[in-house]
């Protein structure tokens, strides 16, 4: 009986060992730190949001202004050279008596933020309501706030807002994003520490202008 016991607690010794060495075991005690509290259910929860940089609520955001060679090398790319963006006698005769911005130029803002916090993120949607024209020479402020996070803890819904220099809402929306997998432990798993990258203002920029 006391070589079974010896065995017992010899073979209990090893399995704790392999489990202590197993990332389940890491996930365990880095959620149990993240709850700061015992409770089996706030634990589960936890440990399904995945990484402690992913938290309900969090918010970031970028600032810049659009320049007027900006806006002429963007249409350049897309190869949309609507009048209404590019030829300010063209814009003066419209509805907004002066050119404005591409609504995907600053839209694409969103990705940047994101791509930033999360390198290697995949963007599955993004809905986009333009709400106010943004004029060249308009500071602009995008903002992605984590709204939820999907079961599998790589699925991220976001709100997307932009407004300009006064407060106004000029485009709002919702994005999906998939975040790429993540390596075993032991696998030279990194942890990202990106954070998204000093706003860029009219004052900061030279080339932002309107002439």
């Amino acid at each position: 009986m006391m070589l079974n016991a010896a065995y017992r607690t010899q073979r209990w010794l090893h399995c704790h060992a392999v489990y202590a060495r197993s990332s389940a075991y890491h996930n365990f005690l880095l959620c149990r730190h993240s709850a700061g509290v015992s409770g089996s259910a706030s634990l589960s929860r936890t440990c399904r949001t995945a990484t402690p940089q992913l938290r309900e609520g969090d918010s970031y955001s970028a600032t810049r202004c659009f320049s007027m060679a900006e806006v002429q090398a963007f249409a350049s790319l897309t190869d949309d050279h609507n009048p209404m963006h590019t030829d300010k006698g063209f814009a003066q005769s419209g509805r907004f008596r002066a050119p404005v911005v591409h609504g995907m130029f600053y839209a694409s803002m969103f990705g940047a933020i994101v791509s930033k916090r999360h390198p290697g993120a995949v963007y599955a949607s993004q809905s986009l309501d333009f709400k106010r024209p943004v004029m060249l020479g308009d500071t602009v402020t995008a903002t992605v706030t984590l709204l939820s996070i999907g079961p599998s803890g790589r699925i991220l819904h976001f709100q997307t807002v932009c407004s300009n220099q006064r407060g106004e809402i000029v485009l709002s929306g919702d994005a999906r994003v998939m975040l790429p997998k993540r390596p075993k432990h032991g696998e030279g798993a990194t942890q990202q520490t990106s954070v998204c990258s000093a706003s860029q203002t009219c004052d900061s920029n030279p080339a932002c202008s309107v002439s």
